[in-house]
């Protein structure tokens, strides 16, 4: 039985169980996983990064004039873009080092849209 992806873009890997029983044991404890990443970011000034806080700018679906489909934070997005849809997102940083140009966080999705990492450090 599938029980869940894991970052199947990422890892690939796949959570499965023998049983319905275990499958569904799973799945309840799903809710108690917390996603943890780390990311290093180039910035151009490190001293006016905030050593923590949360980040909660929407992730927009975007459809170009040139027929192209994006994914943006939805402060980026224009009165010319043709909106699809637009999702919720959240997370949690954590400045763990600087050094001239860079910063390395600890990042806590609480949301799970695809490419929100990315977006968010962006931010």
């Amino acid at each position: 039985r599938s029980v869940h992806r894991l970052d199947a873009a990422v890892t690939g890997c796949l959570l499965l169980a023998k049983t319905r029983a275990s499958a569904q044991a799973l799945v309840e404890q799903w809710t108690e996983v917390k996603k943890k990443y780390t990311a290093l970011c180039a910035v151009e000034d490190e001293s006016q990064v905030p050593d923590s806080g949360t980040i909660t700018t929407a992730i927009a679906w975007v459809r170009l004039n040139r027929g192209e489909d994006v994914l943006m934070l939805s402060t980026y997005v224009k009165p010319t873009h043709d909106v699809v849809q637009v999702w919720d997102a959240r997370t949690d940083f954590r400045v763990v080092m600087r050094a001239p140009g860079l910063v390395l966080f600890d990042l806590e999705p609480h949301t799970g849209k695809k490419h929100q990492l990315r977006l968010h450090c962006s931010y």
